[in-house]
This record gives structure tokens, C-alpha cells and sequence, in this order.
């Protein structure tokens, strides 16, 4: 039996403070270690730390305590751990055992981690093509079970949602799951007419589609942007190392259980200091242009291309090597896009486990959020909240808005009126905006993985890639201005 076998992300308090997504990612490793315990009869479990935050709020407006590491806060508010741990413990386990032909059958691995009910005493409810079924099946306790279940094939992409309920009427597992499979979200069709390409002496100015990017001649790099003459100041790309941040930020506060409400939140930035050494744009046969720009940071030196398509979308190539002495452990590197601060809202679709997250999750799937930086550095309260955990925020915006959506499909950036930036992915890449000042950052990351809490590191240690001078990284960036009223036909 393991007794406190594992802590919810909390000595890396800055980390977690600057980045929530290291609580989302806390949840596969908490899943590895109790699948192994499901596993081996002989162990007989072991103790989450902790249930609720152990913060306390005093009559003179102070808070001691040893540490915010609760499942929930200390106002009982539902954390990402909160999921997380939900569906490790989840004692229904599901998996898409084959894709269904058009108007067939979808086909389910079913594991019944009950110990001693039969899922046929479970209420389960399917809901697919607008309209609600009972199912019936029967998986004796610890047993697994191949489930067919009919689908009407009315849209390639329909999704089955099915609900799991035991005798009691608690929902002991709930999934979400496409009929067919899911395609990235294609860039917005421009009039597919060859990219033009004109210079003056500072600049080049690229036409791709109803696209207009400026670029400066001398960096590479892309100043400003307008679709269909609508300006979108954009500057890009830079490229961005993350490292892992190893603090203990504080950590739990035990000396004289003083527990510190103001820490400072981590100010990630793109490396600076770049250089061009050359920049080359080119018309290419398919009708598209290419740029390409060689040059070095403070730190780093390469190459990066950038494509414009004639659907007015771009790809951006890039290949680093690294030039400093000092080694880096990332947590996340890619590249990045700057915007005004007006661009302050993040909407995503992610590829990611069936499972159906709630609204209030920051696991969830399809979501959208708005920066609302705060000025506080901590988002505990004294006053009880009216909003979810995920709508706290520091200055770098709300939980929701500046944690890392992982595995995206699309990831864009707008303002109020709708104009911004959109990433587009495979599900291989992550997104993550934040709020610095007067500016916010979009990172487009080839390469992402959880926190530095020493509790759940083991589980990141295949995952890890520590770098040194004369390390190379590569990755790419799909990008494509957007319009919301534009696209809508408005």
C-alpha cells in the first residue's frame, strides 16, 4: 500500500501560477501510477495529497496554511486535478476499439473496474443523430468486453455521447466519441489566384488570397497583416524556449505555516537580439511564395521558410541551433506570434481523450475564453468567488485563457470584433496565449510536457529533452489570419 503517493502540482508554484495547464497534465500520471495499482492485487491503494487546499483564512485577513495542494480550493470550487483524478479512479474504462463503416456500427472496448457490479446494473444512455437509446451490456467485475452500437451515419463526423450511471445515480463515466474521423479545420479558402509578390526598398508586400502581409526586408520578419483590407498588426514569427522552472516558488509555506499570497508569475518572452543575415523571397511554380530568412539570436542560429499559399494561409519552417554555454531543460519551445493586448480571446478544438470534460474544465475540448488579466499575482480571495477556478486570473489573464491547450486542431486569437490569427494543427501541436503588458503572445509549441513538481516528474522522464550548446530543434507553424464576420458571410 503506497501512502501519500501523489501530490497535486504544487511546489512549483510559479510554474502553476504562470501556466495551469501542468495541473491538467497531472491527471495521465496520476492514471499511469493507479493503473498500475488496479493491476497488482496486493497493493490496497494509497492517499491523493490532498483533498482541499490547506489554506485558512484568519479574522485579520491573513492566510496561513501549508499549501494549495487540494483537489479543490479552499471554497470547494472543482480544480483540473479535480478531473484529472476523476477519471483515473473511473471504474468504467473506455476505448474505440475500430472506426464504424458509414452507417455502421461503432465498435467500444468496455474494462468494468467495479469490484463487484456487473455493468448491466449500470443506467447507460447513448445520444447520437438527436435522439437518446438505453443500452444494454454485460461485463462482469474486472472483466472487458468488444460493444457494437448502431450509428446513423447522418454526418461523417456526428459524435456518440454515452453516459454511464450507477444504481446510486452518480455518472461514473461519460464519453463523447466522432463517428468518423475528425479532420484539422482547413484553412479559409481565398480566390486560390498565384501569390503576388512586390518590394520597396524596406519591404516586400505578399498577396495571398484576400491576404496582405508586410515584411520587413531586413529581419524576415513579418510587421503587419490585413485581411480584406482590414488591418491585423501581427508581428511574427520569433522563436521561444520554455524552461522548466524547477522552484519551489514558496513552495508549501511551512515556516511557521506563513503561507505567501503574493508570488511573482513567470514572464516567458521570444528570444531577442535577431539578426538577419540574409532574406530571400521567392515566387515558386505552384503559385505560392517563399521566404527564406537565415539569421541568429542572442543564443541560438538558423533558418526559418515561410510559405504563403494561395489560400491566403501560411506555413512557417524553422530549424535552431543552439549557441549559448548555458544548457536549457524545455518544457515547451516553438514559435511565436505578437498582438495588441485588444486581442485578448482564445478559442480552441483539441484532439484528446473521449472523455467529456465539463465546461468548467480546462481539459475540455472546444472552449473559448477571455484574457481579463487581474492585477493580483495569486488568485486566491478572501471574498467567495462567483465564478469557477477556471476564471481566476493574474496578470497574465484568466486560468482558462493562459493555460496550454494541448494536441489543438485549431487555436485562434481575436478581438472584439473578430479579426485575429489562427493556428492549425494535426492534434501534434500545442497553443498557449498570455497577456504581458500592453501586448499578448500566441505560441505555436512542436514540443510540450508537464511541470516540474518532483512528485509526478518520474513521469515525465521518458518525455524530457534537455538541451546544450549544439542542440538542434525543427518544427513548423500553420497560420491563417481570420475574420469572424467575414467568414460568416456578415
Amino acid at each position: 500500500q503506497f501512502d501519500e503517493f501523489a501530490h497535486v502540482e504544487n511546489y512549483n508554484r510559479l510554474e502553476v501560477l504562470t501556466d495551469p495547464y501542468v495541473r491538467v497534465a497531472w491527471g495521465p500520471s496520476l492514471a499511469r501510477i493507479y493503473d498500475s495499482m488496479y493491476a497488482h492485487p496486493g497493493c490496497l491503494g494509497g492517499a491523493i495529497w490532498a483533498g482541499i487546499d490547506d489554506i485558512f483564512h484568519m479574522p485579520d485577513h491573513t492566510m496561513i496554511g501549508y499549501g494549495p495542494w487540494g483537489v479543490i480550493d479552499g471554497w470547494r470550487r472543482r480544480k483540473p486535478e479535480f478531473y484529472g483524478m476523476k477519471e483515473a479512479y473511473s471504474p468504467v474504462v473506455v476505448k474505440r476499439a475500430a472506426a464504424p463503416a458509414d452507417g455502421g456500427k461503432l465498435r467500444l472496448r468496455l474494462e468494468n473496474r467495479y469490484d463487484f457490479l456487473n455493468l448491466s446494473a449500470l443506467e447507460i444512455t447513448c445520444y447520437e443523430g438527436g435522439r437518446q437509446r438505453p443500452l444494454h451490456v454485460d461485463v462482469p467485475p474486472h472483466g472487458t468486453a468488444t460493444v457494437s452500437i448502431p450509428v446513423s451515419g447522418r454526418g461523417k463526423n456526428d459524435p456518440v455521447r454515452i453516459v454511464f450511471r450507477d444504481p446510486r445515480g452518480f455518472v461514473s463515466q461519460e464519453v463523447v466519441i466522432p463517428t468518423g474521423e475528425t479532420v484539422p479545420h482547413a484553412p479559409s479558402p481565398g480566390s486560390l489566384a498565384p501569390v503576388k509578390l512586390s518590394e520597396s526598398g524596406h519591404d516586400y508586400r505578399i498577396q495571398a488570397g484576400r491576404n496582405t502581409f508586410v515584411v520587413n526586408k531586413a529581419t524576415g520578419e513579418i510587421q503587419t497583416a490585413a485581411i480584406a483590407g482590414k488591418a491585423v498588426p501581427v508581428s511574427a514569427p520569433a522563436l521561444m524556449i520554455v524552461p522548466l522552472n524547477n522552484d519551489d516558488g514558496g513552495g508549501p509555506g511551512v515556516t511557521n505555516c506563513n503561507y505567501q499570497t503574493e508570488l511573482p508569475v513567470l514572464l516567458y518572452q521570444p528570444y531577442r537580439g535577431w539578426k538577419a543575415d540574409s532574406v530571400r523571397a521567392t515566387r515558386e511554380d505552384d503559385g505560392s511564395v517563399s521566404l527564406r530568412v537565415t539569421g541568429a539570436y542572442a543564443g541560438a542560429g538558423g533558418v526559418v521558410v515561410t510559405r504563403f499559399e494561395k489560400d491566403g494561409s501560411l506555413v512557417v519552417q524553422y530549424a535552431f541551433t543552439l549557441t549559448g554555454t548555458d544548457g536549457i531543460d524545455p518544457r515547451q519551445w516553438g514559435l511565436v506570434c505578437t498582438l495588441p493586448r485588444s486581442y485578448d480571446r482564445l478559442s480552441w478544438d483539441l484532439k484528446g481523450p473521449a472523455v467529456r470534460y465539463p465546461a468548467a474544465s480546462l481539459a475540455r475540448l472546444h472552449g473559448t475564453a477571455v484574457a481579463r488579466p487581474a492585477d493580483r499575482s495569486n488568485s486566491l480571495r478572501w471574498e467567495k468567488p462567483s465564478e469557477p477556478w477556471a476564471s481566476d486570473a493574474n496578470k497574465l489573464g484568466t486560468n482558462a485563457f493562459r493555460s496550454t491547450k494541448a494536441g489543438i486542431y485549431r487555436a485562434s486569437l481575436t478581438n472584439a470584433e473578430g479579426l485575429g490569427v489562427e493556428l492549425l494543427s494535426d492534434g501534434a501541436k500545442s497553443a498557449r496565449a498570455w497577456v504581458d503588458g500592453d501586448k499578448v503572445y500566441l505560441l505555436s509549441a512542436d514540443y510540450n510536457t508537464g511541470g516540474s513538481d518532483h512528485f509526478s516528474g518520474f513521469f515525465y522522464e521518458e518525455q524530457r529533452r534537455p538541451l546544450k550548446a549544439g542542440s538542434r530543434i525543427t518544427g513548423n507553424m500553420h497560420l491563417q489570419l481570420i475574420d469572424d464576420k467575414l467568414n460568416k458571410g456578415l
